[in-house]
């Protein structure tokens, strides 16, 4: 578990499970990812978290995500591309990178809308996910930052690790996904779905139907 925010005479952090990575067509020097997953997330570190976000505090310039409406690798990836890419074309449509990929995300174009959904919130019972855009030596500063900073449960960000903390209801609400996902996994069945549709390597094809119509969604927001 990492350390709880200002934690005093608190031990070492446990190593925190941060993915770096670099998306195609886009500028490695500047745009590398670090991405980071937690799940059981204390309401002190999202508080703390919210509370120096909303002063600007320039430490906190990360994009700090509610990770329970995250469907999958692709589709946080996704965001981050279009948000790369933004930045990099001076075409941000919010403040910064991190702002933009919690816009990326939303089917809409509004973003206080985007961030009260998709941006960490009082009261979050899914996980965190966040992400820090910028050069590829900043992994041991996001690595010790996120260690000092939030004390929960680090998972790997792959897509094991994402679909644990779905939530469907929500999921499904906001990306109109009823027809789509099974009716008994949008009312908060986490598990009955499972053995609905056909069954792949992957997960049951009505969960890649839900990620391909988010994304397009998602795309048709920029369009």
């Amino acid at each position: 578990m990492a350390t709880a925010p200002h934690q005093a005479n608190s031990p070492p952090p446990t190593p925190i499970h941060l993915t770096t990575l670099t998306l195609a067509h886009t500028n490695p020097t500047t745009s590398t990812l670090h991405i980071a997953l937690f799940h059981s997330v204390s309401a002190t570190t999202i508080t703390h978290l919210r509370t120096r976000l909303l002063a600007s505090d320039p430490t906190y310039n990360y994009a700090l995500l509610d990770a329970s409406l995250l469907i999958s690798r692709t589709h946080l990836l996704a965001a981050c591309f279009r948000a790369v890419h933004a930045a990099e074309t001076g075409k941000l449509r919010s403040r910064n990178v991190h702002s933009e990929i919690v816009l990326s995300l939303s089917p809409g174009n509004n973003i206080r809308s985007a961030l009260g959904v998709f941006g960490i919130k009082e009261g979050m019972q899914g996980g965190l996910c966040v992400v820090k855009v910028g050069e590829p030596g900043l992994r041991e500063e996001v690595e010790k930052f996120l260690g000092s900073v939030v004390e929960g449960r680090s998972v790997v960000f792959g897509e094991e690790g994402v679909r644990m903390g779905t939530d469907w209801e929500q999921v499904g609400r906001v990306y109109k996904l009823s027809g789509v996902v099974p009716e008994k996994v949008l009312k908060g069945d986490k598990k009955g779905g499972e053995a609905d549709g056909e069954e792949e390597e992957g997960g049951p094809q009505w969960r890649k139907d839900a990620e391909v119509l988010a994304m397009g969604m998602m795309a048709l927001r920029g369009s």
